[in-house]
């Protein structure tokens, strides 16, 4: 008897660890995200991360050798509700991480960093989706995603990286999704994100002061296949841009200016339960860290029928 896979199945969302200091983007997305679910849908998620980075470059051109890695993971709890004729699914996200061995050579023998772990700052959004005509080979999705990123995680004053942000976050996120027909989907995703001053910001360098940041931008798409009903392959390129920082107003050399390319899987193991992996390469960082290899894991599932 053939399975029943739906098209949830390309539900999925690339944990991004907040890291004090170190621009990222605040919302990286996979292949199909903005598939709407039925009404009724809950979805329990959890995800694990590695990232390994090996030097710096400033938004000024300069770079050094430098050392940081971190382990991380979220808890993400999704439900679809039907709003008048609109499908909306709010969630929250609560993540959790350790960053360690964390080194910059900017002085004979290196600047050690101190290491950070515990809770991240949780954030909470909802998709409300404009456009949704499901179909099996050319289904149209179009929707946009209001995020919140709430100050909670551990942040620990005088260090260059910290869990935690010790600052409110926004992004507002548009998301689309064509079918093309014979396996393949189309998404692509632009964002903006604002971002909140941290007023105690103090780190190794004997840098002190008030940490702000103009507002971020990136686009990501990707292109994704079905091999069969119950596996997937993905790959994505993604641009980051804007998003300088300042200590009371004097920039700091860090921004999101960056782009990667991501390859992904996806796999069901019943109809209700699906694993998923994504391998991340950055092409270019302007403005942060820079990452050798980064490598997302996903476990999710169905909690309940429709």
């Amino acid at each position: 008897m053939k399975k029943n896979y739906s098209l949830w199945a390309i539900l999925a969302f690339a944990l991004s660890v907040s890291i004090t200091c170190i621009a990222r983007a605040g919302v990286e997305v996979e292949a199909g995200d903005y598939i709407a679910l039925p009404p009724g849908s809950v979805i329990f998620a959890q995800y694990l991360q590695n990232v390994q980075r090996d030097g710096v470059r400033q938004t000024d051109g300069s770079s050094f050798d430098a050392s940081l890695n971190s382990v991380g993971g979220a808890t993400r709890v999704v439900h679809y509700w039907n709003i008048g004729s609109f499908v909306i699914n709010p969630q929250i996200v609560i993540p959790y991480a350790k960053i360690y061995d964390g080194s910059l050579e900017v002085v004979p023998g290196g600047l050690p960093l101190a290491s950070s772990s515990g809770l991240g700052d949780i954030s909470i959004g909802s998709t409300v989706w404009l456009v949704n005509r499901p179909s099996k080979d050319y289904g149209t999705y179009f929707g946009l995603t209001p995020w919140l990123w709430i100050p909670t995680g551990n942040y620990e004053e005088g260090q260059l990286v910290n869990v935690g942000e010790n600052r409110w976050k926004a992004d507002l996120q548009l998301g689309l999704e064509q079918g093309l027909g014979s396996g393949y989907n189309f998404s692509l995703y632009a964002d903006v994100q604002w971002f909140g001053d941290n007023k105690d910001y103090k780190d190794e360098l004997g840098r002190s002061g008030s940490l702000s940041q103009s507002e971020s931008y990136q686009l990501q798409s990707f292109l994704s296949y079905h091999f069969n009903p119950a596996t997937i392959m993905a790959i994505g390129l993604a641009k980051y841009w804007k998003g300088k920082q300042y200590i009371d107003g004097v920039a700091n050399g860090f921004a999101t200016d960056y782009s990667e390319l991501r390859i992904s899987a996806f796999h069901f193991l019943d109809k209700t339960t699906q694993m998923q992996i994504s391998i991340t390469r950055e092409l270019d960082q302007e403005g942060g860290f820079e990452r050798d290899l980064q490598v997302n894991f996903r476990f999710a599932k169905l909690l309940s029928t429709y």
